[in-house]
């Protein structure tokens, strides 16, 4: 019987890195066929969180299915600032300056349920710098736009 040679070894730990390799393909191919995937989680977005990362798409589905557009939403840490935020949609779009969404929320019927709310609207929208969304929401509600003593007409 003869003694196993140095180069059987040297073939065996050369082939390990791609068994190694092989069986991990197989187990991430899995894991993804099955709708869960260990580098990328998924994560369900909100209502806020869609508005203010511009996904048309999610918040007319929302507005669809009766989604409450004046109720507040958690956004996650690290999406609008370090700390976890509650926004309403119309707010989440406001503070990232997204004119179409506001647009949108407005016209499928998020208007102001009271002046107060408009007026932190037109102020918050006036902070950030933005030229389009004031006169968005004036329009929506003229007469309790009126009401905004501390939301000028022009910056």
């Amino acid at each position: 019987m003869s003694a196993p040679t140095p180069l059987r070894g040297v073939a065996l730990v050369a082939g390990l890195p791609a068994l190694v390799l092989a069986a991990a393909t197989v187990v991430l191919s899995g894991l993804g066929l099955a709708g869960a995937n260990p580098l990328w989680p998924r994560t369900e977005v909100t209502f806020s969180e869609a508005a203010a990362a511009r996904d048309k798409a999610s918040v007319m589905q929302w507005l669809d299915e009766g989604r409450d557009p004046y109720r507040r939403y958690r956004i996650r840490a690290g999406l609008l600032g370090e700390d976890a935020l509650d926004l309403t949609p119309m707010e989440a779009a406001i503070r990232e300056n997204r004119d179409e969404i506001v647009a949108l929320l407005l016209e499928r019927g998020s208007a102001t349920a009271n002046a107060a709310g408009l007026c932190g609207w037109l102020r918050q929208a006036i902070e950030r710098g933005s030229e389009a969304i004031p006169p968005m929401l004036r329009a929506a509600d003229p007469d309790r736009a009126a009401a905004c003593a501390s939301a000028p007409e022009t910056r």
